[in-house]
């Protein structure tokens, strides 16, 4: 690893002279993303409305980053995209890990926002964990709530005083009953086995250290759906690195669809130890936290408080609790106001204006 993050350093620090003569457009944001080939999320919602506005240059580089070998070769072209807008853009908008920040020194006024496509903070994240590479050069981050600040800050690499508690910008829509409503029919209509169900959705946390290194899971989804009968109906939704793995054959697969409408379409959300709670809390909806091998998981990644008294739902040692829990309606739904007050409590309805005007700030 220390060799392939050494040739790696290299390639990027070798190609980036051929840009430093190339003149920063002060006018010009570029947003970059390995996690799809179109923008989603914080920075679909962001680049709507900086686009709505029309004041600044807007460049844009997506990319699905894929495992095979042309996968690869297919990022090293990308390296040099983002190499050349990351050496002409005022504004660079990111929403995950950049090996490129990480490996080049950012011309003067030039600065780097941090859209990071989680909310909140719960299990550990960034500098916290293991890591390839070290995160540099970020200028700001983008949180739903001061409650996190510090950890970002951290976790990040960046100043706590340029960690930035202005809301999700994604969420924006939840905030509005009848978008509420319409997401939800729509994904019952496009999942036709949805129609008429009470929906459980299964979205688990991303396992594994990268791109690279991504482990599987061991859930038996079939015995679930089976052992809760006609009533209910389960679909999956997978984090971006894992979308093509094909892991729940049989299930309808939320993955691709948009975030929000996936979220509006759950009666009930099982998962274990992904961040999408702070997202869901927003709906004010049951959790369910489905964690077999938490002992494991507290000692290899841990969390940023304590997990059993954290969580806004009732926390099932295997498929039997879970089974048990929806069968019963026992869902420790109350945690999930104060969890909500506490961690979302910038999250309003008004979040993407806000962003926009930071961008603003950056800008001037």
């Amino acid at each position: 690893m220390k060799l392939l993050k050494a040739l790696s350093f290299l390639f990027i620090r070798i190609c980036n002279l051929f840009f430093l003569p190339c003149r920063v457009r002060r006018d010009r944001v570029v947003f970059s993303s390995y996690f799809s080939r179109e923008p989603e999320g914080n920075m679909k919602c962001v680049l709507d409305e900086l686009i709505n506005q029309g004041r600044y240059d807007i460049r844009t580089i997506f990319m699905k980053y894929g495992k095979s070998a042309k996968g690869k070769f297919r990022y090293l072209f990308n390296i040099i995209r983002e190499l050349y807008y990351f050496n002409t853009s005022r504004l660079i908008v990111l929403e995950g890990n950049s090996l490129v920040l990480a490996a080049i020194r950012k011309k003067k006024g030039v600065f780097a926002l941090q859209l990071w496509h989680a909310s909140g903070a719960f299990k550990k994240f960034g500098q916290d964990t293991e890591r390839i590479y070290t995160i540099k050069g970020l200028d700001a981050a983008v949180v739903s709530s001061k409650t996190v600040a510090l950890i970002y800050a951290e976790a990040l690499n960046i100043p706590a005083e340029n960690v930035h508690a202005l809301g999700i910008p994604r969420l924006d829509p939840l905030f509005d009953e009848n978008t509420v409503k319409a997401y939800k029919e729509e994904i019952t209509e496009k999942y036709p086995p949805l129609k008429g169900k009470k929906v459980l959705l299964y979205a688990p946390t991303f396992r594994g250290k990268g791109v690279d290194d991504v482990a599987g899971y061991h859930v038996d989804l079939k015995r679930i759906a089976d052992s809760l009968g006609e009533e209910y109906a389960l679909a999956v939704r997978l984090h971006p690195l894992m979308r093509d793995q094909g892991l729940f054959p049989g299930f309808a697969d939320l993955s691709h669809e948009d975030l929000l409408k996936s979220l509006c379409a759950a009666d009930i959300l099982i998962t274990d130890y992904s961040s999408i709670i702070f997202e869901y809390s927003a709906l004010n909806r049951p959790m369910l936290f489905l964690v077999p091998d938490l002992a494991e998981y507290k000692k290899t990644r841990g969390f940023y408080r304590d997990f059993d008294t954290f969580v806004p739902g009732r926390i099932c040692a295997n498929e039997d609790e879970l089974i048990q829990a929806v069968q019963t309606g026992r869902f420790e739904k109350e945690k999930i106001a104060a969890f909500a007050a506490e961690y979302m409590d910038c999250t309003d309805g008004r979040s993407t204006r806000r962003v926009a005007a930071l961008i603003d700030s950056f800008m001037e």
